[in-house]
């Protein structure tokens, strides 16, 4: 392999597709103005299929440095305290 190579990936390639459509639906989500329920909803179908509470929130911190402004950095912050358990305890995605 070349040794020159700027950048290291690991994963297989189906590991980096699912990765980028999983960051994908969630921008597209968080930045097309979808209700906070529907994208909860989303983060939970995407976690019954597999997406572990820490890759959620890299993806979302990833977004967070890419907000285009204010109001999706606070969308995206409030994603996040779902994620985290900072809501009431039925509106956690994940019990731990």
């Amino acid at each position: 392999m070349n040794s020159n190579r700027r950048w290291e990936y690991e994963g297989s390639v189906e590991e980096i597709a699912m990765n980028a459509d999983i960051e994908h639906e969630l921008k597209t989500a968080i930045g097309g103005g979808i209700h906070l329920g529907e994208i909860l909803e989303l983060i939970r179908r995407l976690k019954a299929n597999g997406l572990s509470k820490e890759h959620a929130q890299y993806i979302l911190e990833s977004l967070r440095q890419e907000a285009p402004n204010e109001e999706t950095e606070d969308r995206i912050l409030e994603v996040l305290d779902f994620i985290g358990g900072f809501c009431s305890p039925r509106g956690r995605i994940w019990e731990d």
